[in-house]
């Protein structure tokens, strides 16, 4: 709903056009809604005399570079002496945002708008202007699915006013606005239209400011389940911290229409807590040698979390993963502005890097992962993979056309363990090759029907009750087996192809 003039004190009538009610309010300007015999128009009004300059700017460009996804100059004037303003058409629609969330439109779509953005970022650019301040509220989107940008940002270094979470590392620490700034701020504001939450945490934007330049932002896919095949990886190469490392304008547009034709994959999804904590490992480690401890049961998703942070550090100018001492002393000798980081799934090989550097005060991360908490010498982090929850299960069951009466029945029924919740939506899966141990005890519940106490498994097969219980966990996390109707006895699940 519109503010009226009353209610914001802005003045009733602008030349020949009567404010009917306020669309948006910046720090420099506002635009109000004017009814006229040709319909309705938008006002753009300079709210200070030190902000007219910008704001003619503005005009001049309309007037000049016409563009199908800019809005058409109509009229321009000075208010009140001082006070510069200019009408355009006015666009009836809903923002960039507020679109996919309302709509929820195929992907198809989501790419094509996302194309007419590059398309008229490209014409602002070829004709000498770069934006400074883009965010889904900047861009409307009407009923026919095509965008409009209404607001030409254009400040310069030290003016411009910058939005945490969609400015540029770069533009936080006080440089200009530049092409480059702009990918960046496009790539978080695709981010942040399509997942409905930004990339980079924004409840904090001074402990953002202070970070940014170091935090690898999360990948849409942790928020999206369905991500066409490619979309993941350019909108994170769009957010480098080095501007030198995001693709160009056309880069972008030529890789964003090959999408088009698509299929989406089923990618990495959820847990975005525990990505969060292992970014700020990576950032933190920068300072100083860090070891990491991911834990969590078979089936808890910890290979994938791991992969997620390969790609962070992939992504990370300040760091890179080493595969062996060698690698990390060459690393080290060259005096390079990267630290090493070592990810293992090996406890005593983590404990020794981890000493090492922390003897000799290496910055450098260490992580292993593992099903039991691993403590490591010096700086040290235990992360417990975080569960799925029912509204995850939802999602996913929703993009994917699954039935699921119940979500948080299905989460708790199955642990929260991503695998298991794959299966009981009736999910193919990747094979993943049991450890030994539970294998041997898969071989001998299928041996015995009905209830095995554990007791008579520990001496059939020789194993402790540390190892049987793991390797039971694993099996029920695969779905291959149960716990009995108590808590010591269990039985293989009755299936052809458990």
């Amino acid at each position: 709903m519109s503010i009226g003039p009353s209610q914001s004190g802005a003045p009733p009538q602008i030349g020949p056009y009567l404010c009917r009610g306020l669309l948006a309010l910046g720090g420099e300007s506002a635009v109000w809604t004017s009814e006229t015999a040709q319909g309705w128009l938008a006002i753009n009004i300079a709210r200070r005399p030190e902000a007219s300059d910008a704001l003619e700017r503005s005009a001049e460009f309309l007037r000049q570079n016409p563009h199908p996804h800019l809005p058409r100059l109509l009229d321009a004037g000075i208010y009140a002496s001082s006070l510069s303003w200019f009408a355009t058409d006015f666009v009836e629609g809903r923002s960039l945002d507020q679109w996919v969330a309302g709509r929820n439109p195929t992907w198809p779509a989501r790419i094509g708008v996302a194309l007419e953005l590059v398309d008229v970022l490209a014409h602002l650019h070829r004709h000498g202007r770069v934006h400074g301040d883009l965010k889904p509220g900047n861009v409307i989107v009407d009923e026919n699915d095509h965008i409009t940008l209404f607001d030409l940002g254009g400040g310069e270094a030290g003016t411009v006013q910058v939005t945490p979470g969609f400015a540029a590392p770069e533009l936080l620490a006080g440089a200009a606005p530049t092409v480059k700034s702009d990918v960046w701020a496009l790539g978080a504001s695709l981010h942040a239209a399509f997942a409905g939450e930004p990339s980079l945490d924004t409840h904090d934007p001074v402990a953002l400011m202070g970070r940014t330049g170091r935090l690898v932002p999360l990948p849409l896919s942790a928020w999206c389940c369905d991500v066409p095949d490619g979309l993941d990886a350019l909108l994170l190469e769009m957010q480098r911290t080095d501007p030198r490392g995001r693709p160009s304008l056309d880069a972008v547009g030529q890789r964003l229409a090959a999408m088009l034709d698509r299929e989406p994959r089923r990618a990495p999804f959820a847990q975005r807590a525990t990505r969060v904590a292992l970014r700020l490992a990576l950032a933190e480690a920068q300072a100083g040698p860090l070891s990491v401890n991911l834990y969590g049961a078979f089936g808890s998703g910890r290979k994938a979390l791991i992969e997620d942070l390969r790609v962070a550090v992939r992504h990370d100018p300040c760091a890179t993963e080493v595969q062996s001492v060698l690698e990390a002393n060459a690393l080290l000798s060259r005096q390079s502005r990267k630290i090493p980081v070592w990810i293992t799934d090996d406890p005593q090989q983590a404990e020794q890097r981890a000493e090492a550097w922390r003897a000799s005060g290496t910055a450098s991360l260490v992580v292993v992962w593992s099903t039991w908490p691993v403590t490591l010498p010096g700086n040290h982090r235990s992360l417990a993979v975080e569960p799925w929850t029912s509204a995850d299960v939802a999602t996913l069951a929703r993009a994917l056309n699954r039935r699921t009466p119940r979500p948080w029945e299905t989460a708790q029924s199955c642990l929260g363990l991503p695998r298991r919740i794959l299966k009981a939506l009736d999910l193919p899966l990747e094979a993943s090759r049991l450890p030994a141990d539970a294998q041997r005890v898969l071989d001998e519940l299928r041996g015995r029907p009905g209830w095995t106490p554990t007791t008579t498994l520990q001496r059939a097969l020789d194993l402790g009750n540390v190892a049987l219980i793991d390797a039971l966990e694993t099996l029920v996390a695969e779905g291959l087996a149960t716990f009995g109707p108590w808590s010591r006895s269990a039985a293989a699940v009755d299936t052809p192809d458990a």
